[in-house]
């Protein structure tokens, strides 16, 4: 497990009775409760886990069966290796979060990613990226992306 804390703001999924791996959320009647995972944290198997990236998501939860809330998680946090997967010790749940609500986060997950090479001259605009899971936008006359 990493030993840096950090407090990261992520999204998580929900089986339709607010359960994730057998452990039952009461978001119901606590949003806003912190919980606590007591012992090591190991990503897939121990700890609380989310999504950096929102619709990751729906590789864990499907979206016409599932639900969905922004989270807080806190304390030293396991990357996944094959998507924005995390887990931590700590998870503070916020918000639920309906699918368009999830998928505008998503957007602007990615714009805040993307970088830009854009010229001055706004008529004719380039953008280049490279990357997992990059994506780019441009508007203007002659523009490429």
């Amino acid at each position: 497990m990493g030993d840096k804390k950090e407090t990261i703001i992520a999204f998580k999924g929900f089986d339709a009775e607010w359960k994730c791996r057998g452990f039952k959320y009461e978001i119901k009647y606590e949003i806003g409760k912190t919980y606590t995972h007591d012992g090591e944290v190991e990503i897939c198997a121990s700890g609380f886990h989310a999504c950096e990236y929102p619709l990751d998501c729906f590789g864990y939860y499907d979206p016409a069966t599932s639900k969905y809330a922004v989270v807080e998680m806190t304390g030293p946090v396991v990357r996944h290796d094959d998507d924005t997967k995390i887990a931590s010790a700590s998870i503070t749940v916020n918000a639920e979060i309906r699918i368009p609500e999830l998928v505008s986060r998503a957007v602007k997950w990615i714009l805040d990613r993307v970088k830009s090479t854009a010229k001055a001259d706004e008529e004719r605009s380039h953008i280049a990226n490279t990357g997992y899971r990059s994506a780019a936008t441009n508007t203007g006359e002659q523009s490429a992306a």
